[in-house]
């Protein structure tokens, strides 16, 4: 998402399918990659977001697989304690660490989705419970308290923190706003082009960074990403 906005200035490193878990781990081979990076590049500031596999993901292959409720704290604590490690190269003011993003699921979607994305499968959706595991409310409550656990070691530390849940999320219904959702049921991620104007508002050394026609061509990337999925069952503002 953040490589959308184009800067010599921003160098933005993926780690496709990461766990904040796993960056706890001290074997974790995520851990020396960063390391490295940050030793090499020296950045005037680093920005991290782990967790939206473990809370997404990982919360229902833990309660399928162990029969246990994935411990949130925990994850969030050693995750904060590695990103410390950096705070040699880069001040502890300097770090920022974003709160995960908000569910977009309808609860109709949900088993079907944790089986698109292979954490759960099918004959093992009967041991997920409704009200604890499938309902949007539920399914919230366990983003929230990911978030509060990050804010809290954030503050131990001196990092940043930031989240955009209360601008995604209709206050009313508890769900995510349509123009932040993607148009594919079952998908967990956000739509990148509407959710990084929000960070380019709550960050203004972001916004010094993007270029001037920035949001015009977010508007025509969302575009052309709407025209691979005419299949989907809803549509989003960007096309009507």
């Amino acid at each position: 998402m953040f490589g959308l906005v184009q800067s010599p200035y921003i160098q933005v490193k993926s780690f496709k399918g990461a766990s904040a878990k796993g960056l706890g781990r001290e074997t974790n081979e995520n851990r020396t990659i960063i390391q490295t990076m940050v030793r090499e590049m020296r950045p005037e500031r680093v920005v991290f977001c782990f967790g939206s596999v473990d809370v997404h993901l990982s919360y229902y292959f833990t309660k399928v697989s162990k029969g246990v409720t994935l411990e949130l704290k925990p994850i969030a604590d050693a995750y904060l304690e590695f990103v410390n490690t950096l705070t040699d190269l880069v001040p502890p003011e300097q770090v920022t660490v974003v709160g995960i993003y908000a569910s977009p699921l309808d609860d109709e979607d949900v088993l079907q989705s944790v089986c698109k994305y292979g954490s759960v499968r099918e004959d093992q959706l009967h041991l997920l419970d409704q009200e604890e595991d499938v309902c949007n409310d539920a399914r919230q409550e366990r983003v929230r308290r990911y978030n509060r656990h990050l804010q809290e070691g954030c503050t131990r530390y001196g990092f940043q923190f930031d989240d955009l849940y209360d601008q995604m999320v209709d206050p009313i219904t508890n769900k995510m706003k349509p123009s932040f959702r993607d148009v594919a049921d079952k998908n967990i991620h956000v739509v990148w082009e509407t959710t990084i104007l929000l960070w380019l508002e709550q960050w203004p050394w972001y916004k010094e960074l993007a270029p001037a026609e920035l949001e015009e061509e977010l508007q025509k990337t969302l575009e052309e990403y709407l025209k691979t999925k005419p299949w989907a069952g809803r549509t989003h503002l960007a096309s009507t």
